[in-house]
């Protein structure tokens, strides 16, 4: 039986619906069957309006799959104008066995890897803005831990007991379904300041025109928090946020630091520092970095976001604090300017990191300290 759903945006968030059957919950579009006597565009709508209480126009089809002579799942562009959707309800099931859980706006670090891979099959690349952070988002190569393949290459049967290979009309995750678990994560974008104008304490205009560009893929953000030095705190502002908070402990590196490792060493040796003296002062560093960060994530909500500007080394340090088990090596160099990493909490507790690369981003060699960049790198980072 073919299917059919609507993408509906909003800025950088996309409408989506979390489902749940049994013990598995996923997000994903709304959508459903094409039933007998209705054009798939006319199964959209209903669809939509069934699952989100809202009515809406078809801008245009974004895809079409074909998975057999039968089945096909088609994706439509769907303007709701200024409506706010709310949770409705799917008269295939009793009221109190609904599978429709809940409907959000969500950006797409909010969604598992293996719901935003519904997202790409479904046209969303063709709705602007997201095929431009796509191409923001680097060469950095990742895959996600655990795929459909093991280790002697056969496909893998996934929890609803079919092969993961396989979609066929009666796989629940044809309509996006990803790993159970609902929880929205909160996230923390700590991203090292712009350039300045040297030896002024100020940003250049490059640093300006870069910040900006970086900030138009960010935010939202509940909460900015930049380092007590004015270069981060017009980082913030260039990228278009007001800053909530700024904290001297993000300002500088520790005496001594640079006796165990260079400030722009990499995040790979930085990591291998702390692991080679848990007691020595990177390690303490990143310990109490870390502490900043786990009282930060305390204080935003469930699905939150923060955003931090710091400097060079204390970027990195913060990730390792966080995350010190994690695997760092293939990281490559130190963070650029307006590079850093993302950081995925489950209330307090660091789940994951990525990093974070711009485009045809400045070189990061060169302190900021002192004129001509030989300054004091403790102040310089």
């Amino acid at each position: 039986m073919s299917r059919a759903q609507a993408i509906v945006v909003r800025g950088q968030e996309v409408l989506m619906v979390r489902h749940r059957q049994g013990e598995a919950e996923w997000w994903c579009l709304p959508g459903g069957a094409v039933l007998d006597g209705e054009t798939p565009a006319e199964a959209a709508l209903r669809e939509l309006e069934e699952e989100c209480r809202v009515r809406g126009r078809v801008v245009r089809e974004t895809s079409v799959v074909t998975y057999g002579p039968d089945d096909r799942h088609y994706t439509y562009l769907v303007d709701i104008g200024r409506q706010e959707p709310a949770l409705g309800c799917d008269p295939e099931h009793a009221e109190d066995s609904q599978v429709l859980q809940e409907v959000r706006w969500m950006r797409l670090d909010a969604l598992s890897g293996r719901d935003r891979a519904f997202l790409w099959t479904a046209g969303l690349l063709s709705v602007p803005p997201f095929g431009g952070l796509v191409l923001g988002w680097g060469d950095a190569v990742s895959y996600p831990c655990s795929n459909a393949l093991g280790s002697a290459g056969h496909i893998a049967t996934g929890r609803y007991g079919q092969e993961a290979g396989s979609l066929g009309s009666s796989s629940p995750s044809l309509r996006g379904k990803g790993d159970a678990g609902g929880t929205a994560l909160r996230i923390i974008e700590h991203r090292r300041h712009t350039m300045r104008a040297k030896p002024g304490r100020h940003l250049s205009q490059p640093g300006v025109d870069l910040a900006r560009r970086v900030g138009e893929g960010l935010g939202p953000f509940h909460r900015v928090v930049t380092s007590s030095l004015p270069r981060a705190f017009e980082t913030a502002l260039a990228m278009g946020f007001a800053v909530d908070e700024q904290v001297s402990l993000l300002a500088s590196l520790p005496d001594g630091f640079e006796d165990e490792v260079p400030w722009d060493a990499g995040i790979g040796r930085i990591a291998s520092a702390v692991r080679r003296r848990p007691d020595g002062t990177v390690a303490r560093f990143a310990h109490q970095l870390a502490a900043f960060h786990r009282d930060l994530a305390a204080r935003l909500p469930d699905g939150g976001r923060a955003l931090v500007i710091s400097h060079g080394g204390i970027v990195e340090a913060s990730a390792v604090g966080c995350k010190p088990d994690g695997d760092y090596a293939g990281w490559g160099p130190a963070f650029g300017y307006c590079e850093g990493v993302r950081m995925y909490f489950h209330g307090t507790r660091c789940e994951r990191i990525e990093p974070l690369r711009v485009a045809a981003a400045a070189d990061p060699g060169g302190q900021d300290g002192a004129a001509g960049g030989t300054g004091d790198p403790v102040r310089g980072v």
